[in-house]
């Protein structure tokens, strides 16, 4: 089959989203089917790549690690040429909707993955109280989900909250997975013992995602605080970019000096 994933967020970003969209073209690939990807044009320095359409973007304003796509470009007048089986939709947003447009236009069949609680990120939105915001978050994904032929979910948990929304579409389960290559730098501890200057007897917890209010991350330092009481000679990383970035979320070695 020949297959078009549609996404708000792309490599030289790197985050939740775009593991997945990698990692499902790659397996898509493996398995024989076609991939294009359409995705933002981050750096504007990107000329050409295989399998990969760009749009053009900007900064979303008071988020620099997102971007808004422009879900239009003179290369769409050839997207009938690649001859797409199905349309995947990554996002909700600009080209995602771009995605529906292309489905209903060409009759190609779409679905959507549905990756983030988008109510746990009302916060961002400044002078509306959060039961509206909240409302509106669990409104849109609705209307914009029961669009797809299906949606897919990457937990039960996130199926299970999806149901009380009044979805009319089937949902699955399909877990993101992750490459062993991308792993790979896991066999080399020794590697993060001596950058971070952490001795061998010390343990190690790690932290890697986005830093923002939604990831609530003062719980885990709250709850890592407590098990140093037990366990003295612990060692916290947290590794990861976002809006919290600058509150000192960096690199915690050492939580009992009062990090």
């Amino acid at each position: 089959m020949n297959i078009a994933i549609f996404t708000d967020t792309y490599l030289p970003q790197i985050n939740g989203v775009v593991t997945s969209t990698i990692t499902f073209a790659e397996e898509f690939e493996k398995m024989g089917h076609n991939v294009t990807i359409m995705a933002p044009d981050v750096s504007r320095t990107i000329k050409s790549e295989k399998g990969v359409w760009r749009f053009r973007s900007m900064v979303y304003p008071g988020q620099p690690e997102h971007r808004i796509c422009f879900p239009w470009s003179r290369q769409l007048s050839k997207f009938e040429d690649l001859k797409i089986d199905v349309i995947h939709a990554q996002t909700p947003f600009p080209m995602g909707y771009l995605a529906l447009h292309l489905s209903r236009k060409y009759q190609i069949p779409a679905v959507h993955t549905y990756h983030t609680y988008f109510e746990k990120y009302v916060h961002y939105v400044p002078f509306v109280p959060k039961t509206v915001t909240t409302w509106f978050a669990r409104w849109e994904s609705r209307r914009f989900c029961n669009q797809f032929e299906t949606i897919v979910v990457p937990s039960v948990h996130m199926q299970d909250t999806l149901s009380t929304y009044g979805l009319k579409v089937p949902t699955v389960v399909v877990p993101t997975g992750m490459s062993r290559r991308s792993m790979s730098y896991m066999d080399e501890p020794a590697v993060v013992r001596k950058k971070y200057n952490i001795p061998n007897s010390a343990r190690i917890l790690m932290y890697a995602g986005r830093l923002g209010g939604e990831k609530n991350i003062m719980f885990l330092l709250d709850s890592v605080a407590q098990v140093c009481r037990h366990v003295p000679d612990l060692r916290l990383l947290i590794v990861g970019d976002g809006p919290d970035h600058q509150n000192g979320y960096c690199c915690i070695e050492n939580l009992n000096a009062g990090c």
